[in-house]
């Protein structure tokens, strides 16, 4: 706990202040002592006094003349009456970003995205560079692009997950090798963030649907990129720049775009 204090007049009682574990279904955990030298502690109250969801305690001390606040730092957010650095320290949670907090806590409380369900943050395994605003769809979320994989040609390891879907969508990832920014007006909501050869995943088991989650994955090959004119292999140092188009109905039949992300391949 941090030790905060201010200047205070009471009547003096000798006491150690003990702060108990958070109760876990009407019990308590062991005794965890804050602090022996509160020479003088005449009122005790445990409140959340910072707003961050977990009870600190405020005492008033008269020899020390003093009102003390310590801070909880404890931190539980997954609930498993283990403090989330032990989680994180003994391996029992992962923390990808290094920011103290269990990926499952931020995943669970929409801090973070987990569009393929694998239960690391998308920010920590994204691929490329994201670009171009998508427009909210008829979930009233906008659609979101994550690429996850390896950017080498070598290892031919990259697949398209898009989450924020509408549910039951018919889906196409389109790629380019130009970026764009085009509002398509009347014909679709969202913006086309991709021009010139745009090329269509419309090969067998390509066109996907969001089914009753709202989200879509899709392994590619990156020697078999479909362009106009038929498929062809990236190249090394090359950038391709990917999409997803899918039907909606928001309120009227229409279709939207994603968010875009750009790969160069190495």
């Amino acid at each position: 706990m941090t030790l905060r204090t201010a200047s205070a007049r009471l009547l003096p009682v000798l006491a150690a202040v003990a702060l108990t574990s958070p109760a876990v279904a009407q019990s308590f955990g062991s005794q965890q002592v804050i602090t022996t030298s509160a020479d003088g502690a005449v009122s005790v109250y445990a409140t959340d006094l910072d707003g961050d969801g977990d009870a600190d305690v405020l005492s008033a001390i008269f020899n020390d003349d003093k009102i003390a606040w310590y801070e909880n730092i404890y931190r539980d957010c997954n609930g498993n009456g283990i403090a989330d650095t032990a989680d994180i320290t003994n391996g029992t949670s992962l923390d990808c970003n290094a920011n103290g907090i269990p990926d499952e806590c931020e995943i669970t409380s929409g801090t973070e995205f987990d569009c393929n369900g694998n239960g690391v943050p998308d920010s920590c395994e994204l691929l490329g560079t994201r670009y171009c605003t998508a427009s909210a769809n008829s979930s009233g979320l906008p659609g979101r692009l994550t690429i996850i994989g390896s950017d080498l040609l070598s290892q031919n390891d990259v697949t398209l997950t898009v989450c924020q879907l509408p549910i039951q969508s018919f889906d196409i990832f389109i790629t380019s090798r130009t970026p764009a920014s085009i509002h398509t007006g009347g014909f679709s909501q969202g913006t086309l963030c991709v021009a010139g050869a745009v090329g269509l995943y419309v090969g067998p088991g390509q066109i996907v649907s969001s089914g009753t989650i709202g989200a879509v994955s899709l392994p590619i090959d990156l020697a078999a990129m479909p362009t106009p004119t038929g498929l062809v292999a990236a190249t090394t140092f090359s950038t391709w720049y990917f999409q997803l188009w899918y039907r909606d109905t928001n309120p009227a039949p229409t279709s939207n775009f994603t968010d875009a992300v750009s790969v160069t391949f190495q």
